[in-house]
């Protein structure tokens, strides 16, 4: 450098360079603190802890979710399944009835809507285990004497039970019974709608099975229709089971559908030995409203 130029320098002393005031850091950052551009929030708050050589492998897991104001922590279990998914039901004997994984609920309700309307009382009320046994006072599964009557309304009820509780396919809402009669080529409707009623005997001619004029009972609840015996080498067995195809065919063309079959107890001295005479029950279901 010129000599000019360094005689015109200004030369400033170490001690007055010592004297400058040095930058204040802001009083808000404590010393060493990285600088605010570098700062991140995290994403746990946690309580300080000692340093480790862990701690840069550290994952934080989520935050747990916290309110002003913690709601109560309901402790209670949900209620165990107990409604059963199938009843059974059978009879036995001339007058016994089982019932099989009934609520509580449905047997109350059985018990007082229909059982307590039997005339004679039980004899048998009692449950064993999942199976409801019931006896009644007399012979209801014959279905013979003044009793009849109230033995198909009472097996009737019991299956409409059950449909307005649910327990049915879920299209079948009316129920109906046929009592037939293969010794007297005889069939008992129950609570039918008219419909059936006018139409049957008709459509029973085109399967060429001849029938008496129906007639009603006293409460006008049953219809019964016989078959005129036919004269020549046709057996007893050959005429009701044609009578019983056309029924079920005509009761099918009417939308009757059949839900099923019970055979009835016999009640004759030979009937262990399979001679007596033969009868069944026939329970329909159709989807139509019942006519008044």
């Amino acid at each position: 450098m010129p000599i000019h130029l360094m005689l015109n320098t200004p030369v400033i002393p170490a001690t007055a360079l010592n004297n400058l005031p040095r930058p204040e850091r802001s009083a808000t950052l404590p010393a060493g603190y990285p600088q605010r551009s570098g700062l991140r929030r995290s994403r746990k708050i946690s309580k300080p802890t000692e340093k480790s050589d862990d701690a840069f492998h550290y994952v934080p897991g989520p935050r747990k979710r916290t309110t002003s104001v913690p709601q109560a922590v309901d402790n209670t279990t949900p209620p165990e399944h107990t409604e059963p998914i199938q009843y059974f039901v059978s009879l036995h004997g001339t007058n016994e009835l089982h019932l099989g994984q009934l609520s509580k609920v449905a047997i109350e309700a059985i018990r007082n809507d229909i059982f307590s309307h039997w005339p004679h009382g039980l004899e048998v009320d009692e449950l064993d285990g999942e199976v409801w046994r019931v006896k009644f006072r007399g012979t209801l599964w014959t279905f013979t004497g003044p009793d009849a009557r109230r033995a198909l309304v009472l097996l009737k009820k019991l299956f409409e039970e059950f449909s307005d509780k649910g327990w049915t396919f879920q299209t079948s809402v009316n129920f109906y019974l046929l009592y037939f009669s293969h010794t007297a080529c005889r069939a008992s409707l129950v609570d039918f709608p008219p419909r059936a009623q006018r139409h049957l005997v008709d459509l029973l001619q085109k399967h060429k099975v001849f029938t008496q004029p129906s007639w009603p009972d006293e409460s006008e609840r049953i219809q019964v229709i016989e078959m005129k015996k036919s004269t020549g080498f046709k057996s007893l067995e050959a005429d009701s089971s044609h009578f019983l195809a056309g029924l079920l065919s005509s009761l099918d063309t009417l939308g009757f559908s059949l839900e099923t079959a019970i055979p009835i107890a016999k009640k004759a001295p030979l009937s262990w030995f399979g001679i007596g005479p033969k009868q069944e029950l026939f329970i329909f279901r159709s989807n139509q409203a019942i006519e008044k």
